[in-house]
């Protein structure tokens, strides 16, 4: 089978088995299984998507609040935004915080159904990819760990610069 059926057949079957874990109440969750490759399949974070529903439910309320500081500690930094730039501490992220978490993103974390949410090898996500959340084997917290927006692409096209948070605000 070729990579990209692979990844079809895993989506669909996170998908089916998230749908199950939430029709059952999250009641049972399934044992980790390994693939072929020998890495974590799609339906082993299953066992994680509990904690993951708390999180993302925290994040909306504190980003609903505009609580920014509540926010920044649900955060883990180095932010990956858009894949390219980087906000490098807290303090960095509050200065930038309305760019970063722009009103696309917070209208998406507000519409996002919590049994919506997505699930892979990279992380959680809500739906549209603007916000990426997991937690690491340093810190079995949930964090924020990457996100994709419209407001800093645009800056770079409209005033030609590589790197939105070089001289802006």
């Amino acid at each position: 089978m070729c990579k990209i059926s692979r990844m079809k057949i895993a989506l669909i079957a996170v998908a089916l088995a998230f749908s199950f874990t939430v029709a059952n109440g999250f009641g049972k969750s399934a044992a980790p299984t390994e693939s072929a490759c020998g890495s974590e399949t799609a339906a082993s974070r299953l066992k994680d998507a509990t904690r993951a529903v708390a999180f993302f439910e925290r994040l909306r309320t504190a980003v609903g609040r505009d609580d920014r500081n509540a926010v920044a500690e649900m955060v883990h930094f180095p932010l990956r935004v858009n894949g390219k730039y980087r906000v490098k501490n807290r303090k960095e992220f509050l200065r930038f915080y309305a760019r970063v978490f722009d009103p696309n993103v917070r209208k998406a974390i507000e519409w996002q159904r919590a049994e919506c949410l997505f699930g892979n090898w990279q992380g959680f996500t809500i739906e549209g990819g603007y916000v990426w959340f997991e937690y690491t084997l340093k810190d079995s917290n949930f964090k924020v760990i990457a996100v994709n927006n419209d407001s800093w692409s645009r800056e770079r096209k409209t005033n030609g610069i590589d790197n939105p948070l070089v001289g802006c605000c």
